[in-house]
């Protein structure tokens, strides 16, 4: 590679500007400069809030379903990615009055775990399927899920047992089924690649079709 190449191939690449949008944002910010003249932002220090809270309402108007701001005849998003540039441009030369309100806690990892316990107790379909099917009695191939608790299901060896439970956090051994071995009522732990039993792993038991219980 051309040494000036290498050089450029480690800093940030402008091609990756969505151009479109560019053009569409500076007609945003040329309207701006007519009304209230080119870099007035830096003459005079602007009011942070000011520009955050314009940002918003453009994005609430769109938010509503209204396009196109009736003031400028510009889209409303280009209007607040237009507002944002001037901010984050006033903020870097020291241009801007810090105008927000008292500093806030916002505890996104305490937010992150709750949603988790949430998306835990209420799984859709989609976010509790196990990602191999396994084949019923009749109608085809189908996703076992956490809504067959309480099925009862056909092991590979002839065997019968009973989905007891579902473990929303585990993504390879999720599904727990009751089953008899031997006049012994076992707990395991099914995957798509074999039946668990505590430590010990049996691929005799494999879950290979759901029957409705009777």
């Amino acid at each position: 590679m051309n040494p000036k190449d290498r050089a450029g191939a480690k800093k940030p690449s402008l091609s990756n500007l969505p151009l479109a949008v560019l053009y569409q944002v500076s007609l945003a910010l040329y309207e701006g400069a007519r009304k209230y003249g080119p870099w007035n932002w830096r003459s005079e220090s602007v009011d942070t809030m000011i520009y955050v809270d314009a940002a918003k309402r453009h994005l609430d108007w769109y938010t509503a379903h209204e396009d196109i701001d009736p003031d400028s005849g510009l889209h409303h998003v280009d209007k607040a990615i237009a507002g944002l540039m001037v901010l984050s441009d006033a903020i870097k030369h020291g241009c801007a009055t810090d105008t927000r309100p008292p500093k806030q806690e916002l505890d996104q990892a305490a937010m992150m775990q709750s949603m988790a316990e949430i998306n835990a107790k209420y799984p859709l379909a989609d976010e509790c399927r196990i990602a191999d099917h396994v084949t019923p009695v009749s109608g085809g191939p189908r996703y076992l899920t956490c809504e067959d608790v309480g099925l009862t299901v056909e092991l590979s060896n002839g065997g019968f047992g009973e989905i007891v439970d579902w473990d929303g956090d585990d993504e390879v051994l999720p599904v727990k089924v009751q089953f008899e071995d031997d006049d012994n009522l076992l707990d395991g732990w099914f995957s798509t690649e074999g039946y668990y039993d505590g430590d010990r792993q049996t691929n005799d038991h494999n879950v290979v079709a759901v029957r409705e219980r009777t």
